[in-house]
C-alpha cells in the first residue's frame, strides 16, 4: 500500500470513528431527556403534560431523528465514492443532531452552543470548504432554532432570545476563524509528511527495484525468499523458486551492442511482469539472469507457466535481430518446507537451469525433490 492509500485508508477510519461518537452523544441525549423526564414527573409538581404524548414528543422522536441522521451518513460513508461527499455528510448529520438538541431543549438557552460542534468537527476533516459550509448552516440553523421553539414553549421572552442569538453567533463567529486558521496549518502540515512519506517511498522502491527494468532486485529476491520460506513453515505450503537465464546473451551484446541487449532485458522483463499475479513476483536477479517466486503453486502449474513465459520470449520478434530468436533457460525447484537455507534453495533452482542448459538450452527443467 503506498502513501496516499495509507493517507486515504486513515481519513476512512477517522470518519467512521467521528460517525461512531455521533452514536454516543445520542445515547447521552437521551438518557438526558429520559431522566429529565423522570425528575419532573415523579419529584416535581410542575409537570402539566401527558406523560405518553410528552415521551413522544421529547424522547422517541428526537432520538429517532438523530438515528437516522447517523444511519444515513454511515450510508454515505460507505457507498459514495466522493470524499467531499463523505465530509459532507459527516457534518450534516451533526448539524441535524444540533438542530433537534436546540429545538426540543430551547429551554436551556445554553443549548444552541452545540452549533459549535459542526465547525470543531469540520476543522477535524481538514477542508476549509467544509468548514466554511459548517460555519454558515450553524449560523442560520442557531438563528432559526432560537425562534422556532415558542412552538413547544414561552419560557424566555423574544429579547432574551435574541440576546442568546447576538451571544450564539459571536461566539460561532470566534470558533469559526480559529478553525480556519487550523484548518490551513493542518493543511499545509499534512501536505509536507505527505510529501516526505512519498519521498522515502520513492527511496524504498529504488532500493528495492532494478532500475531498467521495473523488477525487484538481487537483495529484494533473497528477502522475499526467505519470507516465503517462513510463510510455508507457518502456514504448511510450498513455494516454487524459478532461475531463469538468457541463452547466449554475450553474444546479442558483442553482435549488436549492450544498447540492444537492454532492449532484450527490458522485453523479458515486460513479459515476466505480464505473467505475474498477486501470488507470483518476479525479479531481475543480476545481468541476464532473472528469478521468480510462486507461492503455493503447484510444481505442475508453475512448470505450465514458465513453459508459456519461455515460448513468448522465443516468438517475440526484435528488429535488430529478424533472423534470430531469443531464448532462455529456466530451472525450477518447488520448496516444501525442507529444513534449507534461502540460498540451498536458491542453489537447487540454479543447478535446475544448468542442467536446462546442458540439455540444450531453450528449455524448462525441475529440480528433483
Amino acid at each position: 500500500m503506498n502513501a496516499q492509500d495509507e493517507y486515504l485508508q486513515l481519513k476512512n477510519h477517522w470518519r467512521d470513528k467521528i460517525l461512531s461518537s455521533y452514536y454516543v452523544v445520542v445515547g447521552i441525549v437521551f438518557l438526558a431527556e429520559l431522566v429529565l423526564f423522570l425528575y419532573m414527573y415523579i419529584l416535581t409538581d410542575a409537570f402539566h403534560y401527558n406523560p405518553v404524548k410528552y415521551v413522544f414528543l421529547y424522547v422517541i422522536i428526537p432520538t429517532s431523528i438523530n438515528l437516522i441522521s447517523v444511519g444515513c451518513a454511515q450510508f454515505i460513508q460507505k457507498y459514495s465514492e466522493s470524499e467531499l461527499v463523505k465530509k459532507y455528510a459527516v457534518v450534516c448529520s451533526l448539524l441535524i443532531i444540533c438542530t433537534v438538541i436546540c429545538t426540543i431543549h430551547s429551554f436551556f438557552l445554553i443549548s444552541s452552543a452545540a452549533f459549535v460542534a459542526p465547525i470543531v468537527v469540520s476543522c477535524i476533516l481538514d477542508d476549509e470548504k467544509v468548514t466554511k459550509m459548517s460555519g454558515i448552516a450553524s449560523a442560520i440553523l442557531l438563528v432559526v432554532t432560537s425562534f422556532l421553539p415558542p412552538i413547544f414553549d414561552d419560557a424566555w421572552k423574544p429579547s432574551q432570545r435574541w440576546y442568546n442569538v447576538i451571544a450564539g453567533l459571536v461566539l460561532l463567529l470566534v470558533v469559526y476563524y480559529i478553525c480556519q486558521s487550523l484548518c490551513s496549518y493542518t493543511k499545509e502540515k499534512n501536505e509536507i509528511i505527505f510529501q516526505t512519506s512519498l519521498t522515502q517511498e520513492r527511496m524504498h522502491n529504488a532500493i528495492r527495484m532494478d532500475a531498467m527494468t521495473g523488477l525487484f532486485n538481487h537483495s529484494e529476491f533473497y528477502h522475499c525468499l526467505e519470507a516465503g520460506i517462513r510463510w510455508c513453515h507457518d502456514n504448511d505450503k510450498t513455494i516454487s523458486v524459478v532461475v531463469i537465464d538468457v541463452d547466449f546473451f554475450k553474444s546479442v551484446n558483442d553482435t549488436y551492442g549492450h544498447d540492444k541487449g537492454d532492449i532484450v532485458l527490458i522485453k523479458i522483463a515486460e513479459i515476466l511482469k505480464s505473467q505475474c499475479s498477486e501470488r507470483a513476483k518476479a525479479f531481475r536477479y543480476g545481468g541476464e539472469e532473472f528469478g521468480m517466486i510462486l507461492y503455493d503453486y503447484t510444481q505442475e502449474l508453475t512448470f505450465d507457466l514458465i513453459e508459456n513465459i519461455r515460448q513468448m520470449i522465443y516468438q517475440e520478434k526484435f528488429s535488430f535481430m529478424p533472423d534470430r530468436h531469443c531464448s532462455i533457460s529456466a530451472g525450477i525447484y518447488q520448496y516444501n518446507g525442507e529444513d534449507m537455507s534461502s540460498e540451498e534453495v536458491f542453489e537447487k533452482a540454479d543447478k535446475a537451469m544448468y542442467q536446462a542448459k546442458q540439455n540444450g538450452r531453450n528449455r524448462t527443467v525441475c529440480a528433483d525433490i
